[in-house]
């Protein structure tokens, strides 16, 4: 992405000598969710998985549900270590999963199947170096748990004994596209946006 470079406003300044190394205040979450805004911007819709082969030919896969985003699932908190200061916070991701054609030759059946979980769980960490000219990093940025999953299969009339077979794999492959998904590519885009901000 080619995003232009801001300084950190002022208000949004790490104190450099804390009461107590653990702070939660106001204004972390403030950052994080300013700094989502950015995010959810700059997500895309979906993102083409490509072929995924397999007994059913799973092809044409899609990760959908981008669009609605991420979001704070709690608050903010800051922990001070002499001069970094490491931000902690629970997001959550509602409504993700991939969508793919199936075809079955032998037997001349196609159809689309839906695999999507109504909610992601996903723990962050950022780092902030509190030096002139350095940029906040994503310290982790994974899935922690992740709601059940349920699938939606079309093509499959008079042939219903195939669904569970279809089923199975298309959740296989749905939970590791939701988690390879997010702890990449979201967390590439959170991390462009952490690269246009410079600590002053």
């Amino acid at each position: 992405l080619a995003l232009p470079a801001t300084k950190l406003s002022p208000r949004f300044r790490i104190p450099q000598s804390p009461i107590s190394p653990y702070v939660d205040y106001g204004n972390a979450n403030h950052i994080m969710d300013a700094l989502l805004f950015k995010v959810n911007r700059n997500l895309p819709d979906y993102i083409y998985l490509g072929d995924l082969g397999g007994p059913f030919n799973f092809a044409e896969c899609f990760f959908l549900g981008l669009e609605n985003g991420i979001h704070r699932d709690g608050d903010a908190t800051i922990f001070m270590t002499g001069n970094v200061a490491q931000f902690n916070c629970p997001f959550r991701m509602k409504d993700v999963g991939i969508n793919c054609t199936w075809s079955e030759p032998d037997l001349f059946l196609h159809g689309t199947c839906n695999a999507m979980t109504p909610k992601v769980a996903i723990s962050s960490g950022m780092g902030i170096l509190e030096e002139h000219g350095q940029h906040p990093y994503l310290t982790e940025f994974y899935v922690s748990t992740m709601e059940p999953i349920t699938t939606d299969i079309t093509g499959l009339i008079g042939f219903n004994w195939l669904a569970e077979d279809i089923a199975n794999l298309i959740l296989r492959n749905a939970e590791d596209a939701i988690t390879s998904v997010i702890e990449n590519q979201v967390a590439d885009v959170f991390q462009d946006i952490l690269n246009t901000i410079i600590i002053p």
